[in-house]
């Protein structure tokens, strides 16, 4: 994923004539040079990394294959969820790879989304979680190259050079670290490579470690598939989208909760979802997450459940159900949570709410005006259900605590 604001690049979408079949279109930035795509996809529609709303703009204006490579998200509002699932649901192809695309095909796999490439991959199973993994700084003029080195380029290289007996585990740990200790915009190979303390005197490990770019590689692979793709199915470019009177965009409209979701308390669930942080993993717009941080407690609780992504609500509420009922047996069964659930349960928060500790989630959220108690309730609630679980997933005598945790609790 990319932070910057390009400027129009390609050709414009204008200049492709709305009678007959449409190309694919192909966001593209960073990752690899515009005329690199376009040996390998020679008739793809060319355009910037993108952003919010121009996947709608492009599937009104008939385009039907869409491949996601780059993407912005800091000037501009990033491309969301909603937007590819509604255009995946109004018939539309869209492929994800290598940065902005990996991330959101992870996402939307569900709704249809197809992914491609090692970094997909690694999202959709949960080994890379953060956009920092992908994220460079890039210049703001086609073809938008990019100025800085990705972090999962950096773990990518040094696995390769310890395979080649380039550089041992641990300074390619240390090379690692300094890397992943640093701003995205402040990666470049020979700093890190310096500060880190590796020796490298005729530059052998630097010229390496440079050639090795997984993002561009999976972006090679994803646009030969795309390639392969509109052979073996010519419907898929000559498909045309719906008029734009009947292409309907996600929004308000939409309920929050469908007829298959199990009745419950909104106000507890709202609650729930802003302070056990649950909401922002499932927010249709990490963007929109810091619209909550000048609010109120009670003013962020209204909100909260706006936020997320319609498909994923009844998962959610699901799991809110679950951790109410465990809580309640657990206070039932008179077993209070030891250190280590408490601990575990504010580690859980604390990540939830995007943060690396529960000293580091106090500190930012202490200031904000009545946050912290509910934060450390939804803590506690947590505690208890992983009590609970301990207890019921336990075998023989152990199933029901030890006397110590079967104190009474009372509230």
């Amino acid at each position: 994923m990319f932070r910057g604001r390009p400027k129009s690049c390609g050709h414009a979408v204008s200049e492709i004539s709305p009678v007959g079949a449409l190309p694919p279109v192909v966001y593209v930035g960073p990752t690899l040079d515009p005329a690199a795509a376009r040996t390998i996809l020679p008739d793809a529609q060319l355009m910037p990394p993108i952003g919010r709303g121009e996947l709608y703009r492009d599937r009104l204006l008939g385009f039907s294959v869409f491949l996601i490579l780059d993407g912005v998200f800091l000037e501009r509002l990033a491309v969301s969820p909603r937007e590819i699932v509604d255009v995946l649901q109004d018939g539309a192809t869209v492929v994800g790879a290598s940065s902005m695309g990996a991330i959101r095909a992870a996402e939307c796999r569900p709704a249809g989304m197809h992914g491609v490439g090692t970094i997909y991959h690694l999202y959709r199973r949960g080994h890379l979680t953060s956009e920092d993994d992908v994220a460079v700084a890039f210049h703001a003029v086609p073809p938008y190259s990019a100025a800085t080195v990705p972090l999962v380029n950096v773990r990518y290289a040094v696995g390769r050079a310890h395979r080649h007996g380039l550089i041992t585990p641990a300074d390619g740990d240390r090379l690692v670290e300094e890397a992943a200790r640093r701003h995205y915009t402040d990666r470049y190979w020979p700093d890190m490579i310096r500060v880190a303390g590796l020796a490298d005197p005729d530059g052998t490990l630097r010229t390496f470690v440079e050639g090795q770019d997984l993002k561009r590689a999976d972006a090679v692979r994803a646009l030969g598939r795309v390639r392969a793709w509109a052979a073996e199915n010519p419907h898929l470019v000559t498909d045309r989208a719906s008029p734009p009177s009947t292409f309907r965009r996600g929004g308000a409209a939409r309920e929050w909760a469908d007829e298959s979701t199990p009745s419950v308390d909104h106000r507890k669930f709202r609650h729930w979802l802003l302070a056990s942080g649950s909401y922002r993993r499932h927010a249709a717009d990490p963007d929109t997450v810091a619209q909550i941080a000048p609010m109120t407690y009670e003013d962020a609780v209204t909100v909260v459940a706006d936020l997320v992504v319609a498909a994923d609500l009844p998962s959610l509420v699901w799991r809110f159900i679950a951790l109410t009922k465990v809580g309640i047996w657990a206070r039932h069964e008179r077993l209070l949570p030891c250190d280590a659930d408490r601990e575990s349960a504010r580690h859980d928060i604390a990540v939830q709410h995007g943060f690396a500790d529960w000293h580091d989630l106090h500190d930012a959220v202490a200031r904000l005006r009545g946050f912290w108690p509910h934060i450390d309730a939804a803590a506690e609630e947590l505690a208890f259900a992983k009590r609970a679980r301990r207890a019921l997933f336990a075998s023989g005598s152990r199933a029901a605590g030890t006397e110590s945790e079967r104190r009474t609790v009372r509230g």
